[in-house]
């Protein structure tokens, strides 16, 4: 009798840390959705404060210059092992940051896309860190952009209102613009969905392979790749080997939109008239643009 009401106590206690464990994270999950921020608030006589109320009157969402941990620390689960580098708050840099964002990213889309479609917040800063993993196998990886359920910061912005050059405008509207596509549209919302004949063009097998092939003399186009996974692979100085590694169904998404956002039409057309498979794999992705509204073919 003693075992059974003794059973009977720790159940009970169970269930009664059950209770509480769920109520605390359902509260910390509603204390992180609320909203931060006082964007609906406009003011004229503060140039950079009336265009973030533009922003958020516009689109819905929140265009962050000036992080802070609250802002980026969590994603409604577990904490983001982020470190973010701050923007020069001088206004006149700011406003030129603003401008790029427009250039590289939101000039390209319509108003009605960007209110269905952005996320939560924009966060641009100077740079972007994550440390991944934990342990001893713990390292620091830079994002150019990082996206999560609740945000997407973009990093790389130059400071004292100083220009990039026409090369890192290129890298980074490429990056900007995979990210949002082929991950946060793709993966987390779940909004954006590429027909499966584009993941069958290039032979299956060819996915996420180690090889020995020198990644700087091989010609990707041949497989309908775009490139190969530069964080995996690497050369062993001492035995004069590559270990490279073919990109996964993910990797390969990601590339194509880089892809496609960065090439001009001469220089894709160049490309597709010696690599029919690329050209097989753009056609297929331009028609999963278009089932959401966006032609890529206008870029």
């Amino acid at each position: 009798m003693k075992i059974i009401y003794n059973i009977l106590i720790i159940s009970s206690l169970s269930l009664i840390s059950l209770f509480i464990s769920s109520c605390t994270k359902e509260k910390i999950n509603v204390e992180n959705q609320k909203s931060f921020y006082s964007d609906d608030i406009d003011d004229s006589k503060d140039v950079i404060k009336h265009q973030q109320y533009l922003f958020f009157k516009k689109y819905n969402s929140h265009l962050i210059l000036n992080p802070e941990i609250k802002d980026y620390g969590f994603n409604f689960e577990s904490p983001n092992k982020l470190e973010i580098g701050r923007l020069n708050q001088e206004k006149e840099s700011l406003n030129a940051d603003i401008q790029l964002l427009n250039e590289l990213f939101l000039d390209l889309y319509s108003d009605e896309f960007k209110k269905k479609n952005l996320p939560y917040s924009i966060i641009l800063t100077k740079s972007i860190v994550a440390t991944v993993g934990s342990g001893y196998s713990a390292k620091k990886v830079p994002y150019l952009v990082y996206a999560d359920p609740r945000f997407m910061a973009i990093s790389n912005f130059p400071e004292n209102g100083s220009k990039l050059s026409d090369a890192d405008k290129t890298a980074l509207k490429g990056a900007i613009n995979s990210k949002f596509w082929g991950y946060y549209l793709s993966t987390i919302k779940n909004s954006f969905k590429v027909n499966a004949e584009f993941y069958t063009v290039t032979n299956p097998d060819y996915y996420g392979q180690k090889t020995s092939l020198d990644p700087n003399t091989f010609n990707w186009y041949d497989l309908g790749f775009v490139s190969y996974d530069k964080v995996k692979s690497s050369y062993d100085d001492w035995f004069e080997e590559y270990e490279t590694y073919t990109p996964t169904k993910e990797l390969d998404l990601e590339q194509w939109i880089e892809f496609v956002f960065t090439k001009t039409k001469a220089e894709r057309d160049e490309i597709f008239s010696s690599s029919p498979l690329m050209q097989q794999k753009y056609d297929i992705l331009k028609q999963s643009f278009e089932q959401v509204g966006f032609d890529i073919s206008s870029l």
